[in-house]
């Protein structure tokens, strides 16, 4: 009759005055630990970035809109967001539709066209969203603007590091995954400010323009560190309670008293 083998017991490390510890549960604790309050900081972070983003797009915004030509900072951080003003027209026939936009729960397009200022200056304009037809084949239609119109939009210029390739379609109007001014320029023929503009609602030829400031509020962010900073201090309190005797030791320690005779 063969007998069952021995159950393998967890490895287990002592300290001085008796205290012990799993060695393998303290080794995740060693990891998790701070890498869930290192979560929770990157959430802070991030929380105290975009607040300092709204303030300074509400800022910006009461400032009067400055015609695309005389903006003069030429870094990204400077010119996002900055109101600006726009005389002249838009060159037809040269759209672009920035796909895989969705607003209220609809996928759609984005319209992007060059729009030429009277001084020759050249700026691409997001002139909204517009709905997704019944199949891929078929596309918006972008409304004809012919007549000289006044806009007034703001910079977009995220200081994102991040380069998505644009893989625009052939043909016109030509479908684009992400934006990228240099690219889009080329493609159209034309030497382009070098930042997109997002013009306002209720202007000629602009449809649906709802743009987020961010697109989480710092209140979540914060919400999103204290879940992490709780779920550290919830997996360090499982293993001073599950992976240590540390209720046995404080009580033989300091938890007993004096014993009478």
């Amino acid at each position: 009759m063969s007998s069952e083998p021995p159950c393998e017991e967890a490895p287990v490390s002592e300290l001085a005055g008796g205290l012990r510890f799993n060695t393998k549960f303290a080794a995740l604790v060693i990891v998790l630990f701070p890498a869930l309050m290192g979560l929770a900081g990157w959430q802070m972070w991030r929380s105290q970035e975009k607040a300092v983003m709204l303030a300074v797009v509400e800022a910006r915004s009461q400032q009067a809109p400055i015609r695309v030509s005389l903006l003069q900072d030429s870094t990204r951080s400077g010119l996002d967001r900055l109101p600006v003003e726009l005389r002249g027209h838009y060159l037809q026939g040269r759209d672009f539709l920035l796909d895989n936009r969705v607003l209220r729960g609809t996928v759609g397009y984005e319209l992007i066209t060059p729009f030429q200022d009277r001084d020759g200056t050249v700026a691409f304009v997001n002139r909204g969203w517009r709905a997704a037809l019944r199949t891929r084949e078929q596309l918006p239609v972008p409304e004809i603007i012919e007549q000289e119109v006044q806009l007034i939009g703001d910079v977009y210029a995220p200081e994102d590091l991040r380069r998505l390739r644009s893989a625009a379609s052939g043909g016109w109007p030509c479908i684009l995954q992400a934006v990228d001014i240099a690219e889009m320029a080329r493609i159209a023929g034309v030497e382009a400010f070098p930042y997109l503009v997002r013009l306002r609602s209720e202007q000629p030829g602009v449809r649906d323009a709802h743009w987020e400031t961010v697109n989480i509020a710092p209140e979540r962010h914060v919400a999103y560190a204290a879940q992490w900073f709780f779920m550290g201090l919830a997996l360090l309190l499982v293993f001073l309670l599950g992976g240590t005797n540390v209720r046995e030791w404080y009580t033989n320690n300091h938890g007993g008293g004096k014993r009478h005779g």
